[in-house]
């Protein structure tokens, strides 16, 4: 049911992107910052065009609430396993939010706006950042019938065979062209990114170190609690 749903929610979407080309030619839509809104006056009224484009405002503040809530969860369960700080796995007794990790992810949103610049800058940022993240599931993908056997096998979903090389070699390669698309700027600050979470991580494995616990040790249990 859920794999049915997300083939319905991509098919809409794809749909509506060619809608929008069949409307509005590729280089008027380049040289738009609201491609969608511009497609939709061709066909509807301008009045209906406008309500188009709160629908559209509202379906992006959706995705910002996801987001902040999907982000502030996992650097939650995180420190809950001590992997960061724990202080970011605090809740707030009154409203059981996790105000800490909520708070460093509205900081990294924070700043991007003051950067000045701009939502595409952020949008090539974010794509530069999940394509990298996408690169090491698919790594991990190729590795884990061999590292991690058991859970391979209780795995609902599994590619099996020579599948299990060839689609993660090709999205690899697909993400990489996609990463060399984007703006060379946001590909400085996503290396900034990558800096600072490196910095992270081996600040705190410093920091665990001196109690005596691995930071290896826990990264490795993480995936086993999961079975």
């Amino acid at each position: 049911m859920n794999i049915a749903l997300c083939f319905y929610i991509y098919y809409y979407v794809c749909i509506m992107s060619v809608a929008a080309s069949g409307n509005l030619i590729w280089s008027e839509q380049a040289a738009s910052s609201t491609p969608i809104f511009d497609a939709g006056k061709v066909v509807f009224p301008a009045a209906a065009a406008t309500v188009f484009l709160l629908i559209v405002i509202m379906a992006v503040s959706t995705s910002q609430n996801a987001f902040q809530l999907g982000c502030s969860r996992m650097l939650l369960t995180l420190g809950r396993d001590k992997v960061i700080p724990q202080k970011l796995s605090s809740v707030n007794p009154r409203f059981g939010t996790p105000i800490w990790a909520l708070g460093a992810s509205v900081l990294v949103a924070l700043i991007f706006i003051a950067s000045g610049k701009g939502l595409i800058f952020a949008c090539y940022t974010c794509n530069l950042n999940f394509l990298f993240s996408y690169i090491t599931v698919m790594v991990a993908t190729i590795f884990l019938p061999r590292n991690k056997p058991e859970l391979y096998e209780k795995a609902p979903f599994k590619l099996k065979g020579a599948m299990n090389y060839v689609l993660p070699i090709i999205a690899i390669v697909v993400s990489i062209i996609f990463m060399a698309l984007q703006e060379p700027m946001a590909m400085v600050w996503t290396a900034v990114w990558i800096a600072i979470g490196l910095g992270v991580y081996f600040v705190r494995k410093s920091q665990l170190a001196k109690v005596g616990v691995k930071l290896e040790d826990l990264l490795k249990r993480m995936p086993e609690e999961m079975e």
